[in-house]
């Protein structure tokens, strides 16, 4: 398993705290150790290789490679795994304030749930996933979408 932290460009430092690209060709097993706690911040989510499922009490979902998701603020723990194969996922954690700068709602709207970006902001994004399907490389993925987030 890796993690590796990716650069932020200057004009997001206020808006994105981290950039995480996450690794580990045996996935992420189902366990306690799968738990997300609780956390006050919004974050894009991009599995680049491999699919997520995230579950909780009430329901299971998978997410498919290449969607940009969006998980809001969750205030009970959730369960996010994979297959046990290779996973490659990008991870921007926005600050406190950051996604209430992009988002155009109330975040309390999100509490809870995972959306996709291309849900909330069109075609753009579904131009970018597009063309980041078939691309591997976390730091030209990464570069693409804080291309879309300063734009």
């Amino acid at each position: 398993m890796k993690i590796n932290t990716l650069k932020i460009k200057p004009e997001l430092s206020e808006i994105v705290e981290s950039i995480w690209f996450f690794e580990s060709n045996l996935g992420i097993p189902r366990s306690e150790n799968s738990i997300v706690v609780p956390h006050s911040s919004v974050k894009l989510i991009v599995p680049i290789f491999g699919k997520l499922t995230a579950e909780n009490s009430r329901l299971s979902h998978e997410y498919p490679e290449s969607k940009i998701l969006v998980t809001g603020i969750w205030d009970h723990p959730v369960s996010i795994y994979s297959s046990k194969v290779k996973i490659q996922t990008l991870i921007f954690r926005f600050t406190t304030t950051g996604g209430y700068r992009i988002f155009p709602f109330p975040l309390s709207e999100i509490t809870n749930r995972i959306l996709y970006f291309s849900n909330i902001f069109g075609e753009d994004v579904i131009k970018m996933e597009n063309f980041i399907q078939d691309k591997i490389n976390p730091f030209l993925i990464s570069e693409l979408i804080q291309n879309y987030l300063i734009k």
